[in-house]
């Protein structure tokens, strides 16, 4: 895997700084994609970036981006940071993980990433990877048994041009090696105090008068949960154990990374289609779909090539062990609901529902739907998230179709809500958007991807749900291709309202927000850095932009 390390670095003249700026918001003309992107050209510039730097001085066709710096003060500054800082990352960071060419992206390529094995008695594994994926259909999650998927009781997704939706999960080796070391006892406790109630707790041990039965031992325990890391010092920590135990750490200031992607097969796009999609090569399970009404039952497995609809970019950063939850989708996924944003003549402004076009996931003009529901779901063998088959959900026989679907909160906001802060989220969106996307080279894949939103904590506290008052950026967040289902109540009238209503911790432990964390099993230890895995013998071919 190509790495920011063997990228060279550019200065920057001012009069180039000036210059990117002014064209973020002056070439929808140039590119098409904001336009593609159905962004309104007249928002106000609230959040933009100049993302020459990203691509290390001089911005290419499907060119490498340099992974954000999630070190950066900023993030850990409570008081100063914005919206746009945590968006400004969530681009920057979707732009390098979809660096490469073909089926190689940074994301699914060693040694800087891993794929995420499917669950089997509860266990996972990470798995090496130089652009093949094993993926599976969706599978609902549960208290007790996480699978595979987007949660919704085990509903299945499909393209309006009947493509299954496929998922996969990936790591980068940040959060391997963290994994692995936690796992075996081989870090400091008192390097993983970073909140302000773990820095209380921690004073309060110190203060302890005795070790009469162990008391403050058991009190020190309590202080040290176990927190992803968000610190210098703890990706010192993560990187000493990577090297002791055989393993590099490739971008180190990206922090921790876990990704969450979902594809359609690429072979039901046209080959003009093609073209504005980022593609993978994966081995998925094939189904027997001569019964209209099901159930479809495994028959085998297929390598296809597939094609990127949506991606959940989760990593944390300084000071926020709870990590962001950045979401992206492709621009052909569904229209938006009506939302309201602000003008460069500070007028509010309303974005009505629009459905022409051809998207994914709703037939050209459809009407709004009432109801996102699913018709069918994935049945599993007992232990596993490996499907067996797939069968109806509906009362009476009646044929698995692709169902109607369209963002229901826009920029992960009260849909049609004029309140304050829903108007200047959707603004940030709009303009970070426009900002990036404008800047990029025609011919570019990414952009035809937008970011949806963003979810985190004002100050790196782990949330206890979905409606924690902690909880900053795009409130009602959800990926229309992941959450399709919980967009709106589910039959039990459950709505997570954003990541974090399924991804909570009550425990107060960053790893607890993790639905992969726990079944992970530690990578083997390796007796010396030199021995990489094979993705890394073709790294130099993942850059198209060179």
């Amino acid at each position: 895997m190509i790495t920011s390390s063997n990228k060279k670095k550019f200065g920057l003249p001012l009069t180039s700084l000036i210059l990117a700026f002014i064209l973020s918001f002056n070439s929808y003309a140039t590119n098409h994609f904001a336009e593609k992107a159905r962004l309104p050209n007249d928002v106000k510039p609230t959040c933009t970036a100049n993302i020459t730097p990203w691509f290390g001085g001089r911005v290419t066709v499907n060119g490498w981006v340099q992974p954000a710096n999630s070190l950066a003060p900023i993030f850990a500054d409570f008081n100063n940071n914005t919206r746009c800082d945590f968006y400004k990352w969530g681009s920057q960071m979707f732009l390098w993980l979809t660096s490469g060419a073909g089926a190689k992206h940074v994301f699914n390529t060693s040694p800087g990433f891993y794929n995420v094995s499917v669950e089997e008695n509860k266990k996972r594994q990470f798995l090496a990877s130089d652009g093949l994926m094993k993926l599976t259909v969706r599978k609902g999650k549960t208290d007790k048994e996480i699978e595979l998927g987007q949660a919704g009781g085990g509903d299945v997704l499909l393209s309006q041009k009947d493509s299954l939706v496929y998922y996969g999960l990936h790591a980068n080796d940040v959060f391997a090696l963290y994994t692995t070391g936690q796992k075996q006892g081989a870090f400091n406790n008192t390097v993983w105090i970073s909140s302000d109630e773990d820095k209380a707790c921690l004073a309060a041990y110190k203060a302890c008068a005795s070790e009469v039965k162990g008391l403050c031992k058991k009190q020190f325990k309590q202080c040290t949960h176990n927190n992803f890391p968000s610190t210098s010092t703890q990706l010192k920590a993560v990187t000493d154990f990577a090297k002791s135990y055989g393993y590099p750490i490739t971008d180190g200031k990206a922090l921790a990374i876990e990704l969450k992607t979902s594809w359609i097969d690429a072979a039901t796009l046209s080959k003009s289609e093609l073209k504005q999609y980022v593609i993978t090569q994966a081995i998925v399970p094939t189904f027997n779909r001569s019964n209209p009404n099901g159930p479809w039952p495994v028959n085998g497995t297929a390598e296809k090539t597939l094609a990127l609809v949506g991606m959940h970019v989760v990593g944390t950063v300084n000071g926020h062990p709870e990590m962001v939850w950045s979401t992206f989708e492709h621009v052909n996924n569904v229209p938006d609901n009506n939302y309201i944003y602000t003008t460069k003549n500070n007028v509010a402004k309303t974005v009505t529902y629009n459905s022409k076009g051809s998207w994914n996931f709703l037939p050209t003009n459809a009407v709004m739907p009432q109801a996102i529901d699913a018709n069918a779901k994935v049945d599993s063998a007992s232990g596993s998230s490996l499907p067996t088959s797939i069968v109806s959900t509906a009362s009476q026989a009646s044929p698995i179709t692709p169902i109607n679907n369209f963002r229901l909160d826009p920029w992960g906001n009260e849909h049609s809500n004029g309140s304050q802060a829903d108007v200047s989220n959707n603004t940030d969106l709009v303009s970070i958007n426009a900002s990036v996307l404008s800047q990029l080279k025609s011919g570019d894949i990414r952009g035809n991807y937008v970011q949806t939103g963003g979810v985190w904590t004002a100050k790196g506290q782990i949330p206890a749900s979905g409606t924690d008052a902690n909880l900053r950026g795009s409130l009602n967040l959800a990926n229309t291709t992941m959450e399709t289902f919980y967009q709106t109540p589910n039959p039990n009238g459950f709505v997570p309202k954003n990541c974090f209503g399924c991804h909570a911790s009550s425990e107060t432990q960053a790893t607890g927000v993790s639905h992969i964390y726990g079944a992970l099993q530690p990578l083997p230890k390796r007796q010396s850095t030199n021995k990489l895995s094979n993705g890394a013998k073709d790294s130099k071919n993942l850059n198209s932009g060179d």
